[in-house]
């Protein structure tokens, strides 16, 4: 033998003398005991347990395919009359009328059952633009009531089927004592506040019911406080916070304001906002901006950061208004330059309906499952889901 293999058998001895059996004993009698055991145990094993009984596996439960949403032309449509541009739209709360703001400052305002246009009223003798449009939302049995902007500073309360103006004041420049060109202006929800924002930077918040500015936030350097640089034309009061209203505009950022704080409590850096082109539902922002690329985007509140962009039908147009729309919780109304006029599905980005109009759409609005646009010229186009 070799060194290896007296190793090797020196191991194998050390082995079985450890389990209890020697290298050269004659272990046939223990094998046959170990076998008969064996076969006894297996024949125990097999009688008392049953054996398992297949079965089909259960049949796959097919998924239910999302519902796929769609969007026509209303019809009828809102009468349309060429001539003065839309500057601005406002559905009332309870989807009766939709009010129309022109650039020659009148304001139509149209049923919404049959599309006529029911009342007309005039923000001033001079024909300056009525700017923007909103209806206050219906408190303490209050209907009807619709407050107009203009280009010269007005702010103006009107009440639709009486055609009365209840209440007049115009903005002004605390620095150059000129007139404060309004470009937004929005109701909280429960419409005991009002917050206007234009050419002076300034985002104004007027008490509803006694008609008083209340807070004034803009940039104050011996206070600290950070607003806008540039033109304010978006803003929007949140949804379900009644202390936050965002506002954004020529300076590229969007400001979170709480009404608790001195300052802007947030800031979104990036949008251009040109427009009405602003909202915000839960803790989602939607921005439209003027630019060439990624004119569309949602940004998450908290953190400010961007979700995504979507994706334009008119690749590139630049977005001049746009809007959640309520009973759609995925759909988003836009309106731009080049005759765009679409909702699109926030989630997927699809294209959910579209009108491609001869002019830019400079307004749009909505209510439950309509979206109405407002284009150069005086036309008007409505898409709707049955």
């Amino acid at each position: 033998f070799s060194i290896n293999d007296l190793i090797l058998s020196k191991t194998m001895a050390d082995y079985l003398r450890f389990i209890g059996k020697e290298l050269d004993s004659d272990d046939s009698e223990a094998s046959e005991a170990d076998d008969d055991y064996l076969e006894t145990l297996l024949a125990k094993t097999e009688a008392s347990t049953p054996r398992p009984k297949f079965v089909d596996p259960p049949a796959r439960i097919p998924e239910v395919p999302k519902r796929q949403i769609t969007m026509k032309l209303r019809d009828p449509c809102f009468a349309s009359s060429p001539g003065a541009d839309v500057f601005s739209m406002s559905f009332s709360q309870d989807e009766t009328f939709l009010a129309v703001a022109y650039s020659s400052g009148e304001v139509r305002v149209h049923t919404t059952a049959k599309g006529n246009v029911s009342y007309r009223v005039q923000i001033n003798v001079k024909r300056s633009p009525a700017t923007v449009v909103r209806f206050r939302p219906d408190h303490e049995g209050k209907k009807n009531l619709m407050l107009v902007g203009g280009a010269r500073g007005e702010v103006q309360l009107f009440h639709v089927t009486s055609r009365r103006c209840l209440w007049s004041t115009v903005e002004v420049d605390a620095e150059t004592n000129e007139a404060n060109a309004l470009n937004a202006a929005d109701y909280r929800p429960d419409g005991l506040f009002l917050a206007t924002a234009g050419r002076d930077t300034s985002v104004r918040v007027y008490d509803e019911l006694k008609h008083v500015v209340v807070r004034q936030l803009r940039t104050d350097p011996l206070e600290g406080i950070t607003g806008h640089a540039n033109r304010v034309y978006g803003l929007k009061w949140h949804d379900q916070d009644p202390n936050l209203v965002l506002s954004g505009g020529w300076d590229r950022t969007v400001r979170v304001w709480d009404l608790r704080a001195p300052n802007a409590v947030k800031t979104i850096v990036g949008p251009h906002i040109c427009g009405q082109s602003l909202d915000v539902r839960g803790g989602t922002v939607l921005c439209g901006t003027d630019a060439d690329e990624e004119q569309l985007c949602l940004y998450d509140l908290s953190s400010c950061k961007r979700i995504k962009h979507l994706p334009l039908p008119i690749h590139d147009a630049h977005v001049l208004a746009c809007q959640f729309i309520p009973s759609l919780p995925n759909a988003v109304a836009v309106a731009g330059s080049k005759g765009l006029a679409c909702v699109l599905d926030a989630d997927s980005g699809a294209v959910i309906g579209e009108e491609r109009c001869v002019a830019s759409v400079w307004a749009c609005a909505t209510m439950a499952k309509t979206a109405a646009f407002g284009c150069a010229g005086g036309y008007l186009s409505c898409l709707t889901s049955r």
